[in-house]
């Protein structure tokens, strides 16, 4: 499983869609680009964090645009060991 499939668990595909404000397709082509090995576009990494409530990291989705492992969003809840706090 990847990164994204287990961020947004427990919600269904098409539920994660939604909160994102996409379709459910572009939500499974995130998932095989990742599968692939391949990058989420680079406009869509903010928004993918901010919908999984911070369990993943930028820096998890594309660590070549954000090196920081540490780095949140400003205003996002600080993350240890991967759990909010």
């Amino acid at each position: 499983m990847n990164i994204l499939k287990e961020a947004r668990h427990p919600l269904s595909r098409r539920v994660f869609a939604r909160k994102m404000g996409v379709s459910a397709e572009a939500v499974r082509k995130w998932e095989l680009l990742l599968d692939k090995g391949a990058s989420i576009p680079a406009g869509r990494v903010l928004p993918l964090v901010r919908a999984t409530e911070y369990r993943i990291s930028p820096h998890e989705l594309r660590p070549d645009l954000y090196p920081d492992p540490n780095w949140v969003p400003f205003g996002a809840e600080t993350r240890v060991k991967g759990e909010m706090l």
